[in-house]
């Protein structure tokens, strides 16, 4: 930016630029000392809202993982407020607006129980084999409680092992109690994954990313790559990576960026992504480019060939699951 100041257009354009990708916190904290271009009174408010209600949401997330603990039920917060400790250091550095846990599959009925104890209610829809959806009135608190590491296990292949994954678990610390996390290179698959999933359209996935690789310069890459290329995602984490690296200026070993930069299908994705920031960065992707866009990102030939029925099968049982309204992990998820 020059060294004009800008005005009250430019700060609203900017401001609800920053909020539709979820990044006012950064863009408060890089323009902090900036001179003319201190952040603006409207954007302070903002952040600080959001940050109340991130207060509001860890506050209700340390409650939940209290209970499970008492009653033996292991579980994994992930996006919300234990990725901001985790990545930023600080839970108001990333916005977030509902909370996400994982637990084990065998553990989803008690984990189920005790949310609804606590105040908690089914939400009108739910999916039918990764998650389900709570809602907490009072507070308008969103509750994911999953009990798969990916959504659409059957249509989307990219299957990461729990197990493995599970006991490589972090810790981090929320206002002043421990909680998990996952390890830094389940993290960075999981973030590529969800991020190559939704088209890279927000940048706050983006920063994410860079911020994992900034903060972790000692991530075992060719243990990282293998465990990418088993579980069927090493397509979706070069363009995570790559995304990362042309737009924000990520750190990566030199053999990584010879690796993106001699994948074509990679610098394609990535001038696909790129488009979304600099053509029409407000636009919501349309939902037909949520479904080929993925196809895409799948490693494996048969999985390509099977995606669409797949999906479409997945849709129709999810229909008929809503209706149905059961509420019980499938067999063997």
């Amino acid at each position: 930016m020059s060294g004009t100041p800008l005005n009250e257009a430019d700060w609203d354009a900017l401001i609800e630029l920053a909020a539709f990708h979820r990044v006012a916190p950064l863009l408060q904290r890089s323009l902090r000392g900036a001179g003319p271009h201190a952040p603006h009174p409207k954007l302070e408010a903002y952040v600080r809202s959001a940050s109340s209600r991130g207060l509001l949401l860890t506050g209700e997330l340390l409650r939940l993982l209290k209970h499970w603990e008492a009653a033996g039920v292991q579980a994994i917060p992930f996006k919300g407020p234990a990725l901001a400790v985790q990545l930023y250091g600080d839970p108001a550095l990333r916005h977030f607006d509902d909370l996400d846990v994982l637990v084990r599959a065998q553990d989803f009925p008690a984990a189920k129980e005790i949310v609804l104890a606590l105040g908690f209610q089914p939400r009108e829809r739910h999916s039918l084999h990764e998650s389900f959806s709570l809602f907490r009135g009072d507070l308008e608190i969103v509750l994911e409680l999953h009990w798969e590491f990916m959504p659409m296990p059957e249509v989307f292949p990219f299957a990461p092992h729990l197990n493995e994954a599970w006991p490589r678990c972090e810790t981090v610390t929320l206002s002043g109690h421990k909680a998990r996390a996952f390890a830094p290179a389940d993290q960075l698959l999981y973030l590529c994954a969800h991020g190559g999933r939704h088209l890279w359209f927000r940048l706050q996935w983006i920063c994410d990313v860079a911020q994992l690789l900034y903060t972790q310069p000692n991530l075992d890459w060719d243990q990282l790559m293998a465990q990418a290329k088993t579980s069927g995602g090493e397509r979706m984490l070069l363009l995570g990576l790559s995304v990362a690296y042309d737009l924000l200026g990520a750190p990566l070993p030199s053999a990584i960026e010879t690796k993106i930069r001699k994948d074509r299908h990679t610098a394609k994705l990535t001038r696909q992504v790129k488009g979304y920031y600099f053509d029409a960065p407000l636009e919501i992707v349309k939902p037909w480019k949520e479904t080929f866009f993925p196809l895409q990102l799948i490693d494996r030939p048969t999985d390509r060939l099977a995606y669409l029925p797949r999906l479409w099968w997945h849709q129709l049982r999810s229909s008929t699951f809503d209706k149905s309204r059961t509420s019980e992990p499938t067999q063997g998820a």
